[in-house]
């Protein structure tokens, strides 16, 4: 099971594509909209009207394509359960995960789900947690060498253990108040 709490503010618009293996996907947005499609199909999630919450199956590998706009915000958080690839596979999903499989027929499914306050309060600790806790200490260091070895961004990123340049402009953002690119000697 992974568990994945985002709450960023894009810098720069941006578009990616992704191989997502076989998984069964919750996730509630709190705020802002997620522009993806997953082979083909809109994942169309928004919270513009208020937390939504959303459940989505793809049974075999799927391609994810997503797009950032400098200037969007979104807020969520998700939980993702790896399905087995095979039915012959020792790695039985568990039963409410079954459960869930059985009432879907097709390979890839989206559905729409009104999140209790319950849910959304839980949601909201989970990313409260995730960012009361940034690591100020790799920060500082990436700031150091953006200020005095003249590294990438790319590159300070990596060494503060961020896999996403985006991601990292703004946890940087939010703990300096300015973005990693005004510390790059010109």
């Amino acid at each position: 099971m992974q568990i994945h709490a985002n709450d960023t503010l894009e810098t720069e618009s941006a578009q990616g594509t992704f191989v997502v293996p076989p998984k069964l996907t919750v996730a509630v947005m709190l705020d802002g909209d997620l522009d993806a499609v997953l082979d083909g199909q809109p994942l169309g999630m928004t919270a513009h009207d208020g937390p939504n919450g959303y459940l989505w199956i793809n049974r075999r590998e799927a391609r994810l394509e997503r797009w950032l706009r400098a200037g969007q915000r979104a807020r969520k958080v998700t939980v993702s359960v790896t399905l087995p690839v095979a039915a012959s596979s020792s790695d039985t999903p568990p039963s409410a995960v079954q459960a869930l499989m059985a009432c879907v027929a097709s390979d890839r499914t989206l559905r729409h789900w009104q999140p209790s306050a319950q849910a959304v309060r839980h949601a909201e600790d989970i990313l409260a947690a995730a960012t009361d806790h940034e690591p100020l200490d790799r920060l500082e260091l990436a700031r150091l060498a953006l200020l005095e070895r003249g590294a990438t961004v790319g590159e300070a990123a990596y060494s503060a253990g961020y896999t996403n340049a985006a991601n990292f402009s703004t946890a940087f953002s939010r703990a300096f108040g300015y973005p990693p690119s005004a510390c790059l000697k010109g």
